[in-house]
């Protein structure tokens, strides 16, 4: 089957298209609300002309047809979005008005052809597999992958639960965690931080404050290793290290090992005598665990907040993600809006963050740099979106803010940096 022949819905991709730089503050939010992503366009133009719309609009900026036009001409991809003739097209698409039920329908059929091209990927794939002399394990694995990615392709979103729905939820967990005595949340591996809030919960915003060199990156790497160990996905997004200083951080954190060693192996082991064999094979077995962990880095330079949210949502379609950190979010890139100061746009990319975990049900952490007061540098909405918000000082973690726990607690907790690490005292 050539591509031409694969399930679509050209008329429907177009009419929302069409809508959209006709009326963005309408329909481009409810594209975006129902979860409409440039994948789910079969058109290679039309999810160009999609993710440059969105790019706008999550920027602030507007999403008429001038101003696409102009974008996707800066960016030298005017022409292999069609043209003027495809944009002819879609203006004589607007002029036939679309009402919010066909607009729903429209998306519906969007997201229903892609589904279908999704499951005609993966049966060739389940075909090959079979053919090459793959175990069937092999190919019914491959195929549960492929339900779950075709579920995730038609899931509808639901913008209410009724309040019976939403008891039953509640008395359904309270049940299961009375008879596992599980946490709500993901543990974070530290005893004094679960006993508070009962863990990393899915939708919760965690700021992690801290001077240079206090440790923030360390507390933030060490408190998702557990959800690591349960075979959670984990996103790291970091703007200041290199993805091997993250690594290196990591080993360190995990096995227990000099930190300075792995940094400078010649001087930095026991009494400045470089690494045992010991500790070499420490390494060498940490490592291996830790390839093993699905956990992804991201050290691409001049990160901007609509890199960070389209990286994370691509990978939530891929399967579910325990929790994303972003190191840190005082370094995000970005375009400054009209009229707009450092402070107001720190405070946007803080609720980007807090929207983000709540859309993709995960915890988001992030370590932000205090100043000398102790206060959150340049904006404390920093502090205001998140669910937990943590300080570290000399004397331990002070628990700042924890929603529905106890706080302006001191934990007696310090940084261990020879291991990046944080121990009781």
């Amino acid at each position: 089957m050539n591509k031409d022949e694969l399930p679509n819905a050209l008329i429907p991709e177009d009419s929302i298209l069409a809508m959209m730089i006709v009326d963005s503050q309408k329909w481009v939010t409810k594209a975006k609300g129902d979860g409409l992503t440039p994948s789910m366009f079969f058109r290679p133009e039309n999810q160009r002309i999609y993710q440059t719309i969105i790019n706008r609009h999550n920027e602030g900026q507007e999403c008429d047809v001038r101003s696409v036009i102009y974008s996707l001409q800066k960016s030298n991809t005017y022409e292999l979005c069609g043209g003027d003739e495809r944009f002819e097209i879609l203006l004589a698409v607007a002029d036939a008005p679309v009402t919010p039920s066909q607009f729903v329908e429209h998306l519906s059929e969007v997201r229903d052809t892609y589904a279908r091209r999704k499951a005609l990927k993966h049966a060739e794939k389940a075909k090959n597999a079979a053919m090459s002399g793959e175990t069937a394990q092999d190919v019914l694995d491959s195929l549960k992958i492929a339900i779950e990615d075709i579920k995730l392709a038609t899931v509808q979103k639901k913008a209410f639960s009724t309040i019976k729905t939403a008891l039953n939820q509640a008395q359904k967990e309270i049940a299961e965690r009375m008879e596992n005595g599980d946490l709500p949340g993901i543990s974070t591996g530290i005893n004094q931080l679960d006993n508070i809030g009962g863990g990393m919960k899915p939708g919760e915003l965690w700021i992690i404050g801290g001077k240079t060199s206090a440790g923030k990156s360390a507390l933030s790497y060490q408190i998702i290793n557990p959800a690591l160990d349960e075979g959670g996905k984990v996103l790291i997004f970091t703007l200041e290290m290199g993805v091997s200083e993250v690594a290196s951080r990591l080993i360190s954190c995990r096995g227990r090992i000099n930190m300075r060693a792995i940094t400078n192996p010649r001087s930095g082991g026991h009494n400045g005598g470089g690494l045992s064999k010991h500790d070499l094979e420490n390494i060498r077995r940490t490592s291996d665990a830790l390839c093993d962990k699905e956990l992804l880095i991201s050290d691409e330079p001049g990160m901007s907040m609509d890199y960070i949210v389209a990286q994370s949502e691509s990978e939530a379609e891929l399967g579910p993600i325990a929790a994303i950190v972003v190191d840190y979010a005082q370094l995000i890139q970005g375009a400054r809006l009209n009229g707009e100061n450092r402070e107001q746009e720190l405070s946007r990319y803080s609720k980007n963050l807090k929207q983000l975990a709540k859309k993709l049900k995960c915890t988001v952490i992030s370590p932000v740099q205090l100043n000398d007061e102790g206060r959150i540098r340049e904006s404390r909405s920093l502090s205001h979106d998140a669910d937990v918000c943590l300080s570290i000082c000399d004397d331990g973690i002070r628990v700042d803010k924890w929603r529905s726990a106890a706080r302006d607690q001191m934990l007696p907790l310090v940084l261990v940096g020879e291991f990046q690490r944080f121990e009781l005292k």
